[in-house]
């Protein structure tokens, strides 16, 4: 019996001692903060340790999105080993650092988290406002500011997030202003000073347009920005202590579009309609060419929500040829100041009086509550002169040959037609060849430049001779020359020209284009687009567009 006891007793032991070792084998999974008590606006460092070394993506951090904010999370696994009496162990470890920011008062739990079959034990912290610092002496503080509460469809409201630093904070950063349901455009970026109670602060304003799309509700988000406050900057870290401000959720009603209104909805603060001419309008000239430039300008709008003009039907004696619209949208103070540009070059087909018709804009006033109607008055042209024919007829220098045929030469003629065909089917396919080659003089330094290949467009186009495909073609390398002038028409061509010979080789070309006129003389217009072309690169037109502002995620 005791032998038998002894037995049991012995494998017992036995696997006692092995649950044991496999226990004391097992991976644990530990946390812990550096405070238990803090304000909406501070920080939490929450401490996860793995006692191995595994996957750092292996910990899900989505539980804590209920009550926290991550702002980041600084995964680090090391090794080491050590030696005792001969013996070798290894001591290996998987740590998270996690920086939260609360997303309300009370007290919130930070909930068990997992690392395969390892589990930690959850957390309470209490968050409490009651305590808070004044808030001149806070570190970081941001809040948002709306131009209203309610607004239409496409109506503009501005937003400005301010930020306000003490002098011994830096490194701001922040989330973007982002807002479902709407249209965000940045209006730009300021950093100036504001003395508070006798404290000089760092104010950092950004400034948005916001367009809603649909009636009914859109949320201004609540946003974090971050900051450091006092330490050194150091090569391989910022030290100093996180500080963190969060602005405030804000709704704004988005009304319907008001009822009974027939025409394109246009909401703006502002809108009116001028028109320029391209010439003396007083000396027009039956066949002479002359442009008219229309533009509608909008207070508070983007140029895209601007409707087209709708042009009544000009009279017979008239003809127009339009250019496709030119939009532009440019961010103030406050908010876009757009404009539609719209250019119609017309040309009369004889003397008398002519009478454009008057053009309306109806657009919704937001200020007023009510529909407007921004007009171009009618305007009477009167024009001397007959239309007149520009392309001198084609006189022969000598009286034709009459040559009598007989039945037995009837083959000579056709034999002479034949082989004039075929010498012009070869010249054809050798001036194909040649506008295919590359230029040889051009270097291969500007082939990706978009005003040098535009330019080479315009080259072949002026070529080919069609005045339509050339006007184009005018057009679209000055916009490449020109960037940051906008919009670019023929006239404003002829103004930086200051060419006599550009002058009349683009009247030229306006004439043949709307005469239908298909024998244009394109080497007029070779030596002044080149001179052209050659003034813009002088008077740095032709020079890179101003730097952007820099990105309201790094603020600086």
């Amino acid at each position: 019996m005791t032998t038998r006891y002894a037995t049991y007793s012995s494998v017992i032991l036995f696997f006692s001692m092995l649950l044991y070792s496999l226990s004391a084998g097992a991976a644990s999974l530990s946390s812990t903060v550096n405070r238990n008590t803090l304000s909406t606006n501070e920080t939490l460092t929450l401490t996860v340790t793995s006692d191995e070394q595994v996957n750092a993506s292996l910990l899900d951090l989505t539980p804590l999105t209920q009550d926290f904010q991550v702002l980041n999370s600084s995964p680090q696994s090391s090794t080491s080993f050590s030696s005792v009496n001969g013996r070798t162990t290894t001591v290996a470890s998987t740590v998270w650092t996690i920086t939260l920011v609360p997303k309300r008062e009370g007290s919130l739990v930070i909930p068990a988290l997992k690392v395969n079959n390892a589990e930690s034990k959850a957390i309470t912290v209490t968050v409490d406002n009651s305590k808070q610092v004044n808030s001149a002496a806070q570190p970081l503080q941001a809040w948002v500011i709306a131009s209203g509460n309610q607004v239409y469809p496409s109506q503009q409201l501005l937003v400005e997030v301010e930020l306000s630093a003490a002098a011994d904070v830096r490194d701001l950063n922040g989330s973007p202003l982002l807002i479902k349901g709407a249209e965000v455009e940045s209006l730009g970026q300021q950093t100036f000073q504001r003395i508070d109670n006798g404290v000089a602060r760092q104010i950092v304003s950004l400034k948005y347009a916001v367009f809603a799309n649909t009636p009914g509700e859109i949320i201004i988000p609540v946003m974090t920005f971050t900051g450091i406050q006092g330490g050194q900057r150091s090569f391989f870290a910022n030290r100093g202590k996180q500080v963190v401000a969060r602005t405030e959720q804000m709704n704004i009603k988005v009304l319907p579009q008001p009822s009974g209104a027939p025409h394109p909805w246009f909401p703006a603060e502002e809108v009116t309609i001028s028109a320029a001419w391209s010439g003396d309008k007083s000396t027009l000239k039956a066949g002479v060419p002359i442009t008219r430039t229309i533009t509608i300008t909008a207070k508070g709008q983007a140029a895209s929500v601007i409707p087209p003009l709708i042009h009544p039907n000009n009279p017979e004696a008239l003809k127009s040829y339009r250019d496709q619209a030119q939009l532009t949208s440019t961010p103030t103070e406050n908010g876009f100041l757009s404009t539609r540009v719209e250019s119609e070059a017309l040309v009369a087909n004889s003397s008398g009086e002519i009478t454009l018709p008057e053009l309306k804009v109806h657009w919704w006033n937001v200020n007023a509550n009510e529909w407007e109607v921004a007009t171009l008055a009618a305007q009477t042209l009167t024009v001397s002169g007959a239309a007149t024919n520009t392309v001198a007829p084609r006189i022969d220098p000598s009286p034709p040959i009459n040559v009598p045929l007989s039945s037995s030469k009837n083959w000579l003629w056709p034999s002479i037609s034949g082989l004039f065909a075929l010498l012009c089917l070869v010249q054809t396919v050798v001036i194909l060849r040649m506008r295919r080659s590359p230029v040889a003089n051009e270097p291969h330094t500007h082939e990706n430049l978009p005003e040098a290949k535009r330019w080479r467009a315009l080259q072949a186009t002026v070529q080919a001779g069609d005045a339509l495909t050339i006007r184009k073609a005018i057009l679209s390398w000055a916009q490449s020359a020109m960037p940051n002038e906008t919009p670019v028409t023929l006239m404003r061509l002829i103004e930086l020209g200051q060419d006599d010979e550009l002058v009349a080789a683009i009247q030229s070309l306006e004439h043949a284009l709307y005469k239908g006129q298909n024998n244009f003389r394109v080497s007029l217009l070779k030596e002044p687009l080149t001179r052209l072309r050659a003034r813009l690169a002088n008077t740095n037109h032709h020079s890179k567009p101003a730097s952007a502002l820099p990105p309201l995620y790094k603020i600086t």
